[in-house]
């Protein structure tokens, strides 16, 4: 893991963020809600697809076929994601309370959550076995009591590692300890300044055996590498944005807005700025969903605004 890098970018990117349109902030950060939800789910076996969770999260259209349980756990993720941003948005520090309510709010409408299991329980093909509950209420105890100085000994990317791979090794719920634990995971990780990251479900089996290592031999390397890594995907789309939008200090935004181009519909945001031989130049940046991917296309040019839904069309087809 190379640390300072990844805290040079993460300066980068919280000194710059606001030099990125808001519109392309919203957009992203919806879709990455959306992918995000997905893949947390799929990975305990939801069988929701990534363009039916959109549907659902986003028009509200619930899904033909597909059992009770797994629509309640797509919007239940949706809602407990959403909780873990308003608490941090308040500067509140990772707490017992905190991590009882997102378990809940992943567990409406399925059973009550927030409560700790007094039944014994086994992970299918792990080689660990989670603690008795007896045992399970100490560590749990020493787990918030860690909270704290793993804080300030750990780097934010090796803490966000620890909280998930420790949290998920004790078990202490009957069900939904892996989204729990994702969720408090980037809850560290958005609390320290970095963008939250999505384990995508093609990835479980790495995934798994890195927090099998901590369970079994205590090794903490493999899991914050693969957490670093994301970490740093994370960042360099977000510092992609930077460079392309430096200049929007000296460019205007002349609009934004929504447009139907080929039965698709397209956000948009124009910009302008005056060149150094005092042309206008001219910025049109058109982006969507497309196959569960962020379609965003950029045209440039000087003089009068002549970009038209033709070359705009043109240049989606040329990326795809």
């Amino acid at each position: 893991m190379n640390y300072p890098e990844l805290l040079r970018k993460r300066d980068l990117y919280q000194s710059g963020r606001a030099s990125i349109p808001e519109l392309t902030l919203q957009s992203y950060e919806q879709a990455f809600e959306i992918e995000y939800t997905h893949n947390s789910t799929a990975i305990e076996g939801n069988t929701l697809t990534l363009m039916e969770t959109k549907v659902l999260l986003e028009d509200g259209i619930t899904i033909g076929g597909k059992r009770l349980r797994e629509i309640y756990e797509t919007v239940n993720h949706q809602k407990a994601y959403r909780y873990v941003k308003e608490c941090i948005a308040k500067e509140q520090l990772l707490d017992e309370k905190i991590v009882k309510d997102i378990h809940a709010l992943l567990m409406e409408n399925i059973f009550v959550g927030g409560i700790y299991r007094n039944v014994d329980v086994y992970i299918s093909g792990a080689q660990h076995t989670p603690p008795s509950p007896g045992e399970l209420y100490r560590q749990v105890k020493d787990f918030y009591a860690d909270l704290i100085w793993k804080g300030k000994e750990m780097n934010p990317i090796e803490l966000a590692a620890w909280t998930h791979a420790e949290f998920v090794r004790i078990h202490p719920f009957p069900d939904g300890n892996g989204r729990t634990s994702r969720l408090i995971m980037n809850y560290q990780l958005l609390a320290n300044g970095f963008p939250a990251v999505s384990i995508a479900k093609e990835n479980r089996l790495d995934y798994f055996n890195a927090l099998e290592a901590y369970a079994v031999e205590g090794n903490l390397v493999p899991f914050a590498e693969m957490v670093a890594g994301l970490a740093d995907q994370q960042l360099d789309r977000y510092l992609e944005w930077l460079i392309d939008y430096a200049g929007y200090y000296d460019y205007a935004v002349d609009s934004t807005g929504t447009v139907n181009m080929g039965g698709y519909e397209y956000k948009y945001i124009k910009t302008s700025g005056q060149n150094s031989d005092g042309t206008t130049e001219h910025e049109d940046t058109y982006f969507r969903q497309i196959d569960g991917k962020l379609m965003e296309i950029s045209i440039e040019y000087t003089g009068d605004r002549q970009a038209t839904i033709d070359q705009i069309l043109s240049a989606i087809e040329q990326a795809r």
